[in-house]
């Protein structure tokens, strides 16, 4: 007996299973880029409010006051 004799052999994927796939495999790899963007975009945000706290606490405390869009702009004008 050969190995084919034990177990049938697998159908070929048709069309719409390959697009099934395909289709998954892209909304996988999209929420997954969008997860990176959102968490690198974050940590930029962090990173740049404890950079504005270290240089002027009082400016950042006035700021903090505001929306986060006058926020960034009151910081810039300073």
């Amino acid at each position: 007996m050969g190995p084919s004799a034990s177990r049938p052999n697998p159908r070929p994927p048709d069309d719409e299973e390959e697009h099934n796939s395909i289709a998954l495999y892209n909304r996988a790899l999209q929420a997954y880029t969008l997860r990176l963007w959102t968490e690198s975009l974050k940590a930029v945000e962090e990173k740049r409010i404890e950079e504005e706290e270290e240089s002027c606490p009082a400016l950042v405390a006035a700021a903090e006051l505001r929306t986060p869009k006058q926020r960034c702009s009151c910081l810039r004008s300073a």
